[in-house]
């Protein structure tokens, strides 16, 4: 859209010629003011698009990686914010809009072109995240970009040491339930191998054995 000459509301126009080369043409020539931008050839300013800004010169510039504008005649591109991005502007695509960051990936500056995966043990559940967290202790996340933690299954467990990466099974003569920390011990007369998540009673007469005992 064309927007008017002289002025406007400037504080520092700049000056652009529409093509003149002569002298006595750049005397003539008019102010574009911060947003919109000149053409070749044509005696007129223009809007800088969405995505792209403009200063008052010849052209409009687009909105680098992690920037963006929704608006036109925009005189600068805003940062996109911590837990968000964008691209480039192109000519196949605008940086109109930041886009939030998936969940199970976060963005803790910034202004930046993309996110990063929460490593093995950590996790986001929601979009735009800032961080992810790391797993509570009887919970894990084995892979690189998880939304949730799954609990430990019965008969293992998880504690901080471990990273919150791997549910650890339970030794003999000892059990857990589902989401553990630690494993407990069996009560005295009684038996568990490992991974079990309850002690089976010794029969009248027996002791715990573990197989070559």
């Amino acid at each position: 859209s064309i927007v008017g000459a002289t002025g406007f509301g400037i504080d520092k126009p700049i000056l652009w010629s529409s093509g003149c080369v002569s002298g006595g043409c750049l005397v003539n020539t008019k102010l574009c003011s911060s947003g919109s931008y000149s053409r070749p050839l044509i005696a007129g300013c223009f809007n800088a698009s969405s995505g792209y800004f403009a200063e008052g010169g010849e052209g409009q510039e687009p909105c680098a990686a992690g920037s963006h504008t929704d608006q036109e005649g925009a005189s600068a591109c805003s940062v996109c914010a911590a837990g968000f991005f964008s691209l480039k502007t192109t000519s196949a695509a605008a940086a109109v809009n930041c886009l939030p960051c998936s969940k199970g990936q976060y963005n803790a500056m910034a202004g930046q072109s993309g996110c990063l995966a929460c490593t093995a043990g950590h996790y986001s559940a929601e979009d735009a995240s800032t961080a992810c967290v790391q797993c509570s202790a009887g919970t894990v996340a084995s892979k690189a970009s998880s939304f949730a933690c799954r609990s430990c299954a019965a008969g293992h467990f998880a504690s901080k040491a471990t990273a919150s990466i791997l549910c650890t099974a339970c030794g003999n003569g000892t059990y857990a339930g589902i989401g553990q920390v630690q494993c407990n011990k069996c009560a005295a007369g009684s038996v568990a191998i490992s991974g079990q998540q309850e002690c089976q009673v010794c029969l009248p007469g027996t002791v715990p054995s573990f197989g070559g005992d």
